[in-house]
């Protein structure tokens, strides 16, 4: 949703044979370049992931043996999340491919939540200008990716837990980067929409345009589509912290 309304905003050009097409949980399409989704799952599942198979060739979901091995194939990331050391090892194999792709794409608006694991890799091109992460209620994540994979809501918190402290230590780590966070629920808030899309046009230097920012949300937003709203359940201290950081860093850069 986010990606779709930066491009609606930038101009960015929709290109169909570029990006993931819709399915029945984004109708809408997902807004995320398949090559670096084939090139960052290829890192983190291996090259020959049944998930790339069905990127390449998206007539193969009709396959449900196929979509079915595909989704237990990912058990492969609580591997991981075990071994978190392990992305490193294996990114180190792909950094050519990675500097080839970030030359092609000098320039655009580029999605994948893969980022998050794999910033550091990725960083180390130099072609990173900016970075806006948008996070979500690790309840609302957990029950999305219940619903869509079967993953026990608990494996699902995790995978959140997984996902945002790494992106949290890379960004430690990395001086002088330009981030924006946006928080997904507010989205959906008629009093605080507009905040968050003048982060959106912040991010892409642009002179926020109420008119149009009201037109672009609500042609792109869908209120439908938002499956899940749940406010915070009893979580971990470590979810919590992590959540707390995300959103302290959100209030900070002055979206209110």
């Amino acid at each position: 949703m986010v990606s779709n309304l930066l491009m609606e905003i930038s101009g960015q050009e929709n290109e169909q044979d570029i990006l993931i097409a819709g399915d029945k949980w984004n109708p809408k399409g997902y807004f995320e370049n398949k090559e670096t989704v084939i090139l960052n799952n290829s890192i983190l599942l291996g090259r020959y992931a049944l998930s790339n198979r069905l990127l390449r060739n998206p007539e193969l979901q009709a396959n449900s043996l196929i979509a079915k091995l595909a989704a237990l194939s990912n058990i492969n990331y609580l591997l991981l999340m075990a071994f978190p050391k392990l992305i490193d090892v294996k990114s180190k194999a792909y950094k050519a491919e990675i500097w080839q792709h970030s030359k092609r794409n000098d320039g655009r608006i580029i999605k994948d939540p893969r980022f998050s694991l794999l910033l550091e890799p990725w960083q180390e091109t130099k072609s990173i200008q900016k970075i806006i992460f948008c996070f979500r209620e690790p309840y609302e994540v957990a029950l999305s990716l219940k619903k869509r994979s079967g993953s026990p809501v608990s494996v699902g918190l995790q995978l959140w837990k997984f996902h945002n402290e790494r992106f949290l230590a890379s960004i430690s780590s990395s001086e002088g980067a330009n981030i924006n966070f946006v928080k997904y629920a507010n989205f959906f808030d008629s009093t605080t929409i507009e905040a968050e899309m003048k982060c959106l046009y912040g991010f892409l230097d642009l002179p926020f345009n109420s008119a149009q920012a009201g037109q672009v949300s609500k042609r792109v937003i869908t209120h439908s589509l938002k499956h899940h709203s749940r406010a915070h359940e009893n979580y971990s201290s470590e979810i919590e912290k992590i959540y707390a950081e995300l959103s302290e860093r959100h209030a900070n850069q002055g979206a209110k």
